[in-house]
């Protein structure tokens, strides 16, 4: 999926992945932000939402914003083989959709001390509690602010 998406940017046709015409990285940022369902869109197959990973319904176990870095990031990488990249001048997708990339950052730096065991958001943290029979597991409130 990540290679067809980068394919104009490759191509050297386009410099971001809004202007890659024909996509399925422009469709889903263009309805990211808004509350159309997935099912308006009918030709893109499900990613896992926000808060649920494995849904059952979704084609790839991964969120859109996961998606959209991945993406973005693959299509920085300057490659002999290939006519075009993503310009360093760009501004990187997850800063335009108003993620906070840097809290990862900050958060990896001090893993053992915010999160303890386990990183992800509330919802999942919240269940493995359940499973192993304790009521909160440290690092919640730092995932709450990183998963927001």
């Amino acid at each position: 999926m990540v290679y067809v998406d980068l394919n104009p940017i490759r191509a050297k046709l386009c410099k971001t992945l809004e202007e890659s015409e024909f996509t399925s990285i422009q469709e889903r940022l263009k309805e990211f932000g808004k509350k159309a369902k997935q099912a308006e869109q009918n030709w893109l197959q499900p990613m896992a939402t926000e808060n649920v990973i494995d849904d059952g319904k979704s084609v790839l176990p991964i969120r859109q914003t996961d998606y959209f870095a991945l993406v973005d990031w693959t299509g920085r990488a300057v490659r002999s083989d290939k006519r075009g990249a993503i310009p360093a001048t760009v501004q990187p997708i997850l800063q335009k959709l108003g993620a906070k990339q840097d809290r990862w950052v900050q958060n990896t730096q001090y893993f053992g001390n915010r999160f303890g065991r386990v990183l992800g958001p509330i919802a999942q943290i919240k269940a493995l509690a359940s499973t192993v029979n304790q009521k909160w597991l440290v690092g919640v409130g730092q995932a709450r602010a990183l998963y927001r």
